[in-house]
């Protein structure tokens, strides 16, 4: 009986440290246009529309994005006729200190919206909008794991919806 109260314990323990040091983040990927036709291209260039957000970090974000489209079986390059052009239309990294305090109960919490039109052949065929709250991760999680969760949803939906699935 002891040790089923011990190991209870160290158990119950384990999960409120887990809920303490890890939060749930929110992401919402919206389709603002559907895609209109499909493209045929294993190379891409993405670019930056007008936004709020510091060079660094946009460079940032840029770098993440092209390793999501790479997996995605993309390739860089700069005179592709398939363009990712996104802009970030609302960036607020929060507070990391508060996250690692509070996260679970949304202290801290970061927002990053990221609008992005996917062009082939200067035609716009699709445009999506991606938002994430972010409340963390361990030790307050780092901010910029945000661009990750929002790049990687713009990767999928270039590599599911608009590829052409007669080529490989």
């Amino acid at each position: 009986m002891k040790t089923k109260c011990k190991f209870l314990s160290l158990s119950i323990g384990l999960l409120i440290t887990i809920a303490v040091l890890t939060a749930c983040n929110s992401v919402n990927h919206n389709i603002t246009q559907q895609p209109s036709m499909k493209y045929d291209t294993k190379t891409i260039e993405i670019v930056k529309d007008a936004g709020s957000i510091d060079a660094y970090e946009d460079k940032v974000f840029m770098d993440i994005l092209y390793d999501e489209m790479s997996d995605e079986g993309f390739v860089k390059d700069a005179q592709s006729s398939f363009k990712i052009m996104y802009k970030i239309t609302k960036y607020d990294p929060g507070s990391r200190a508060a996250r690692f305090f509070g996260g679970i109960f949304g202290g801290g919490k970061g927002l990053l919206d990221v609008e992005a039109k996917y062009i082939d052949n200067n035609n716009v065929i699709a445009k999506t909008s991606t938002s994430i709250v972010f409340r963390g991760g361990s030790f307050g999680g780092s901010f910029e794991n945000a661009f990750y969760y929002v790049a990687d949803e713009i990767a999928d939906f270039a590599g599911g919806k608009l590829k052409n699935k007669s080529r490989k």
